[in-house]
């Protein structure tokens, strides 16, 4: 099972998904600023999985503001609007020796934009041929 998890200053979603990394088993969103540190929220989403938290776990991944450290197994990140410093080696132990990645919450979305097959991307905005004609004529007056 993969534990996968996104760490923000206002809130963090952490989701179970199976070993191919396509089927979502479970998920759960928490406010980051209700808890003084990740572990707690990690023991709370655990406890609500229910039959789920003594899966074993193949690997975990977490996206967080801030900057990481250090090499992977070994990579530190003080999360950048929260008082947390999280550690990937002790999120491995408690775990059960799953490898544990950290990624910068803006690289991590900018590698998944860039990865994912068109089928799965969605436009926020559509442009036309007209509008992108307007808008270039503009942005040389």
């Amino acid at each position: 099972m993969i534990l996968a998890g996104d760490i923000g200053g206002t809130k963090t979603l952490l989701a179970l998904y199976d070993d191919s990394g396509v089927q979502k088993i479970y998920q759960q969103r928490y406010v980051s600023s209700a808890y003084p540190q990740f572990d707690l929220i990690l023991e709370d989403f655990l406890q609500a999985a229910g039959s789920h938290r003594n899966a074993l776990f193949t690997t975990a991944g977490f996206g967080i503001a801030g900057p990481i450290t250090g090499a992977l197994g070994k990579q530190n990140v003080n999360a950048t609007n929260l008082p947390w410093k999280m550690d990937s080696a002790a999120l491995s132990a408690r775990l059960n020796g799953a490898p544990v990645v950290f990624a910068n919450d803006l690289v991590a979305s900018g590698t998944a934009a860039i990865t994912s097959a068109p089928a799965q991307r969605i436009s926020l905005n559509n442009p036309t041929a007209a509008s992108l004609q307007t808008q270039s004529q503009s942005n040389h007056i």
